[in-house]
C-alpha cells in the first residue's frame, strides 16, 4: 500500500496547488491495477494566540472526500474501487502544525 496526502488551505475543498501528488496517485492507482484506493478526509482546527479555536466547517471533510473520489473516477481510476471515508471530528493543531491537519489521505493498494 501507499499514502499520498494532499494538504489543503482553511476551509477549501479544492486543492488546486497539490495536482503533482493527485497524478501520481492515479498514475499509481493505474500502473499496479489497484485493487482499492481509500479517500480518507480530515476536518482541522487552529488554536490560536488569544487562546480561542477556529474550527473549519463541519461538513469539509466530507467534501473534500467527495470530491477527491469525483476527480479519480474523472481521470480513469475505476469507480467499483474507490471508497470514502471521512472524520467529521476535528484536528486542533497550533501554529506551524496546523496546514498538516487540513488534508486528505489516498491510500492505494496495488493488484
Amino acid at each position: 500500500m501507499r499514502e499520498f496526502t494532499i494538504y489543503y488551505d482553511f476551509d477549501a475543498e479544492r486543492a488546486g496547488r497539490m495536482t503533482q501528488v493527485i497524478t501520481e496517485a492515479m498514475a499509481y492507482a493505474k500502473a499496479t491495477h489497484a485493487k482499492r484506493v481509500e479517500v480518507t478526509g480530515y476536518r482541522a482546527a487552529v488554536h490560536l494566540s488569544n487562546g480561542t479555536d477556529l474550527f473549519e466547517y463541519p461538513w469539509i471533510a466530507e467534501h473534500r472526500a467527495q470530491i477527491m473520489a469525483e476527480t479519480l473516477r474523472d481521470i480513469g481510476v475505476p469507480a467499483s474501487i474507490i471508497s470514502t471515508v471521512w472524520k467529521s471530528e476535528p484536528e486542533i493543531a497550533a501554529g506551524m502544525d496546523a496546514p498538516s491537519k487540513r488534508r486528505l489521505i489516498i491510500r492505494v493498494t496495488p493488484e
